[in-house]
């Protein structure tokens, strides 16, 4: 494995990011408010195809809604680690997060080498781990 590059953020790099972070926040307000509007101006459908059809984009728009929050939500926790002085520190490890990586992703919370530990713990442990969709493990039917 290639030596990562391990520092802690200049000041410069630090409003770059911010000014990236506060541009990718504005956009994805932009995303939710169109959705939101395009909701509020459905027209009156004229059959059961139009009315599939809606219910089929509607879903999708709600999907991409729901992905553009989550988004937005991990914009917003990022502004505020640039705000208290944490903004390119693994909230696992404490080691500064690549420049690379943050660079790709800028709303990273963890380094390369400590998201991938975290990956190999879940594969070792899948058979214990609870889904997160559901909330808890499905329970084993019961013999009669």
């Amino acid at each position: 494995m290639a030596n990562l590059e391990r520092r802690k953020l200049t000041p410069e790099e630090i409003a770059m990011f911010r000014d990236i972070l506060v541009n990718e926040r504005d956009k994805t307000i932009e995303t939710i408010n169109a959705g939101a509007s395009r909701r509020e101006d459905v027209e009156n459908v004229a059959d059961e195809a139009d009315l599939a059809k809606r219910d089929l984009d509607t879903g999708m728009e709600t999907r991409l809604g729901n992905r553009s929050a989550l988004y937005l939500r991990k914009v917003e926790s990022a502004l505020a680690r640039i705000k208290s002085g944490t903004y390119g520190i693994c909230q696992g490890s404490g080691e500064p997060i690549e420049f690379k990586r943050l660079l790709a992703r800028p709303t990273a919370e963890y380094s390369i080498a400590y998201k991938e530990e975290q990956e190999r713990q879940e594969i070792r442990s899948a058979d214990g781990r609870q889904p997160k969709s559901l909330g808890r493990g499905l329970e084993r039917p019961r013999s009669l």
